[in-house]
């Protein structure tokens, strides 16, 4: 700027000489970028209440660069300008006099391609809403003796003690998986571990990482997987990172909600191969991997049965198979599986089931040659009536349950293991209540205890079995609060007892959500 003697001046007036000296400049400019210049004095009339007025630059296109000055005195300050490709618009502080006034002005235009101006981005999208989630319940199991060895990957089926599933329990409704809680009980491992939900046999983002050496409760409740009505569901241990040590899981559980108002719960059952051969007849008990049970699991309240779902994996079979969903051990509808196929199945049952009323599943194999392989069947039941929260089973069914007198046994949900001495954790708040079993005989000479344990020793709810009793008992009075991550379990006591034993084949409750 000194080699045409300008210097910086703030916001007054130009002097005419100054204003020459950038003429000069601009000139000199010129020679080296083309440009379009335009410029002069402007006489303009106020009318004392106009603040802002406009200036013909008759440049052919909106200019690169203007320069505006008061050339008249006495008036407001100019608060700023802007152009467009006919004019450029001044914008006063406060209004100028009625009356004519004068103003410089300079607009120039580069005719080669200027420089583009930044613009800032537009900020980002506020986030959408979180999607409304509804009536959640518990999908899961409890094990016992659940060994993970170092190097090696495990999976395993919900309500079920199957591990290495070929293929997952398929849901009878479209849902949200969330809130995966695992509890390991012992871990000597010497690198992470990886516990995974799956879809239709392949990881999701729903898992937890499990350091080394590390023990206790862990949880996922950030992540939310999507499944489809038959999407299959399993879980996956992999603990080959490890080279050295093993890990002892107690429990995997996750909460699995609807992203409609209203209420849905499920019954079913996972198998890794739930394999039949022709001409085979076997009832299948729920919440477990349990066969030829005649009993099925009490329903601890009324629903609505509807879509029935089923996978199979294998079939060879030159005959018709049909499972059947059952009430209180009496068929109430059978879905047809075609000699040979395979995959998804479904069918809508459309049938009430009232509290106490015990559900089970049958398969019945017709054909001369071959077999068939089951993985999983799960139904979805719609709760009735007085129904005011989302609410969900956790049980177990067995088959050929059978405790001897002087024993103390505790149980896993969702599975046949016995022995652990810790339970599942649940994956949300909730009351267990309306406790069921279901005794099938009984020749103990003592009362028989049956509890549902929350965190082995800080309450229960308690089903007392008199000598030699059988059928349903139920404590419809009292519950027992879980907060997330929680463990939930049952015992059976026959210390009272010097004699007989007892088959229990199924034990129920309600857990309804805080």
């Amino acid at each position: 700027m000194a080699k045409w003697g300008l210097y910086y001046k703030g916001i007054e007036a130009l002097f005419p000489e100054e204003w020459n000296a950038l003429v000069d400049a601009l000139e000199e400019l010129d020679s080296r970028a083309p440009l379009e210049l335009n410029g002069g004095v402007i006489e303009l009339t106020g009318d004392g209440s106009t603040i802002q007025f406009k200036i013909s630059h008759g440049l052919t296109d909106i200019p690169s660069f203007v320069c505006i000055g008061k050339y008249s005195s006495g008036l407001p300050d100019i608060d700023y300008w802007f152009a467009d490709d006919l004019y450029i618009y001044v914008n006063f502080k406060s209004a100028p006099p009625a009356g004519t006034f004068r103003l410089y002005w300079l607009a120039l235009r580069l005719l080669a391609p200027a420089p583009t101006p930044y613009i800032p981005p537009p900020p980002p999208p506020p986030p959408p809403p979180p999607v409304e989630l509804y009536s959640p319940i518990l999908i899961g199991f409890g094990e016992a003796g659940y060994i993970i060895d170092y190097g090696n990957i495990s999976s395993h089926m919900p309500f079920s003690s199957s591990r290495d599933v070929t293929a997952g329990m398929p849901v009878p409704y479209n849902g949200v998986a969330k809130n995966l809680v695992i509890y390991v009980q012992s871990n000597s491992l010497n690198n992470e571990t990886y516990i995974a939900v799956r879809k239709n046999e392949t990881d999701t983002d729903l898992k937890v990482t499990i350091p080394a050496g590390q023990t206790g409760l862990f949880i996922n409740n950030t992540i939310s997987v999507n499944f489809s009505k038959g999407d299959r569901l399993s879980f996956k241990v992999d603990a080959s990172n490890s080279t050295s040590g093993n890990m002892d899981v107690v429990g995997i559980c996750i909460s699995y909600y609807i992203s409609t108002e209203g209420f849905k719960s499920i019954a079913g059952l996972g198998h890794t191969l739930w394999t039949l051969d022709y001409g085979a007849y076997e009832e299948h008990q729920v919440f477990s991997d349990a066969t030829g049970s005649s009993k099925g699991v009490p329903l601890p309240f009324k629903c609505l049965a509807k879509n029935l779902c089923v996978y199979v994996t294998n079939n060879s079979l030159n005959g018709d198979t049909y499972i059947i969903i059952r009430k209180n051990e009496e068929d109430i509808k059978s879905l047809t599986i075609p000699a040979g196929e395979t995959g998804l199945f479904t069918m809508d049952v459309d049938t009430l089931y009232l509290e106490n009323d015990r559900l089970d599943f049958l398969a019945d194999v017709y054909g001369s040659s071959g077999s068939i392989s089951i993985s999983g069947i799960s139904v979805e039941l719609i709760p009735q009536d007085t129904i005011t929260k989302p609410i969900a089973i956790i049980g177990f069914g067995e088959a050929g349950y059978v405790i001897d007198y002087g024993a103390y046994e505790e149980h896993q949900p969702f599975s046949c293991r016995v022995g652990s001495s810790k339970g599942m954790s649940v994956p949300h708040a909730g009351t267990a209540k309306k406790m069921k079993v279901y005794v099938n005989s009984n020749s103990l000479n003592g009362t028989t205890y049956v509890r549902c344990r929350k965190n082995e020793d800080e309450g229960y709810i308690q089903v007392e079995i008199p000598a030699g009793e059988v059928g349903l008992f139920e404590n419809n009075v009292d519950t027992l609060d879980f907060s997330v991550g929680d463990r939930i379990d049952f015992t059976i006591d026959t210390t009272a007892s010097t004699s007989g034993n007892i088959d229990i084949s199924a034990i129920s409750v309600a857990y309804e959500a805080t």
